[in-house]
């Protein structure tokens, strides 16, 4: 062994061995500095025990039910961003297909797809297309929007179609009262509905279009309904 390194090595063993000396020396009890002793139980530090069981349950749920899932939920979205890359893996992209769920109080829940594709034909062509069902529900809706004069005008081509039996009836003419509507019936409706040219609002984007509607709805089954409350 080099002679330089020999006072190293010897220190190192000296210190392994005095480590294991101490080790099998066990550690004095504390001292008691207030001569009091330990605290006496008392009637308090039992009966608190009664409502830490009865809470038990709430506590781990609320523990390991809510807040360590909300902290990882929460921490982990910060870290990976996965919403982010969510919205961009779906809709950062001239061309894609998203799944749809719509849930509606009074209305029975749908699932479909919404597609589009921007730049159809010119690059201010662009194309959606809807389609849902659910439980004697199914929709769908397409449309071709073009933008003109750099997104000042949009001319829309849209077709709707759709049968269900959930929609609400409120009657015909003016004396139909909204208390009444409880026990209108489900009518079945089939509505296709053309769009005409629209401006868009100054300093906004091009999203809004509006233009007449032509359809047809009929009821099909017969509920009676409660007459109106008469006018005074």
């Amino acid at each position: 062994m080099n002679a330089a390194l020999r006072p190293a090595a010897v220190l190192l063993a000296l210190g392994l061995v005095l480590e294991a000396r101490a080790d099998d020396v066990g550690k004095r009890p504390l001292p008691d500095y207030k001569g009091r002793g330990d605290a006496p139980t008392t009637a308090g530090d039992v009966l608190i025990w009664v409502p830490r069981i009865a809470l038990a349950p709430v506590y781990l749920v609320s523990e390991y039910v809510v807040r360590r899932p909300m902290k990882w939920a929460v921490i982990n979205t910060e870290k990976t961003r996965w919403p982010f890359r969510l919205l961009d893996f779906l809709f950062d992209r001239p061309i894609g297909l998203v799944p749809t769920v719509l849930i509606d109080f009074g209305l029975r829940p749908t699932f479909g797809l919404y597609f589009f594709w921007n730049g159809l034909v010119v690059p201010e062509d662009d194309l959606r297309v809807t389609a849902s069902g659910g439980p004697d529900v199914v929709t769908s809706t397409l449309a071709d929007r073009l933008t003109l004069d750099g997104g000042v005008w949009r001319v829309t081509l849209r077709g709707h179609a759709s049968s269900r039996s959930d929609n609400v009836f409120y009657g015909l003419g003016p004396e139909i009262a909204s208390a009444a509507t409880a026990a209108a019936g489900t009518p079945r409706s089939r509505i296709a509905s053309p769009a005409v040219p629209s401006r868009c609002p100054p300093g906004s984007p091009p999203a809004a279009t509006a233009g007449p509607s032509a359809g047809r709805a009929w009821s099909s089954t017969a509920v009676p309904r409660r007459p109106p409350p008469a006018r005074r």
